[in-house]
């Protein structure tokens, strides 16, 4: 993924200092078409004799990045910065190490990551009583507003991406990506991988 401040037809360097966000909602789609469906995109037998798992996760996460990017447009943020502050608002990323290690960041990536979110006015940094050397990470009122109007449009987006899956294979192919997280950072899975669809 690309890093704050290089997407394309947005500029990252005007802060936002007040809670102040466009009211439009999220566009209406028509049907259950992809908005990436395009002649650009290789079809499914193409992919097929390519036969690569490393490639299919890899153009997926460029392209629902660069498609997030676009929707989240609106509201002056690319979707790593969605990405962080849904962690953040969600106890799962509470200081700038832990985000790391979720992300697979190096700390100068996430550290200009936090900066262009605190210069949003959307994340502020608390110091810690009983250690004043480490700072946790909060969203602001600004940055809990935010993610209001955004979690909606993220979730109809993906909501898109994966209609054509029954709710059974859409709850197999997260306990899926969840083993392919767990074999990538070489966690252990909560639940053994024998015993997923029982």
């Amino acid at each position: 993924m690309q890093g704050v401040g290089s997407r394309r037809g947005v500029c990252y360097r005007c802060a936002m200092p007040t809670a102040k966000f466009p009211p439009q909602p999220p566009a209406r789609r028509q049907g259950r078409q992809s908005p990436d469906s395009g002649t650009d995109t290789l079809q499914p037998a193409r992919l097929r004799e390519f036969q690569s798992i490393g490639f299919l996760l890899g153009a997926l996460v460029s392209r629902i990045s660069a498609r997030s990017d676009v929707e989240l447009a609106r509201w002056n943020i690319t979707g790593v910065q969605f990405g962080v502050c849904r962690m953040i608002h969600a106890g799962l990323g509470r200081t700038a190490a832990e985000l790391c290690r979720c992300y697979g960041y190096d700390s100068g990536a996430m550290a200009r990551i936090l900066r262009s979110l605190e210069q949003k006015g959307l994340v502020r940094r608390e110091r810690v009583a009983d250690d004043q050397r480490q700072a946790r990470l909060r969203l602001t009122e600004a940055g809990e507003h935010l993610l209001g109007e955004t979690v909606p449009c993220m979730e109809s987006l993906f909501a898109i991406y994966v209609s054509e899956f029954s709710s059974t294979e859409l709850q197999h192919f997260r306990l899926d990506l969840e083993r392919i997280y767990c074999g990538v950072t070489g966690t252990e899975p909560v639940i053994p991988a024998g015993r997923r669809r029982e």
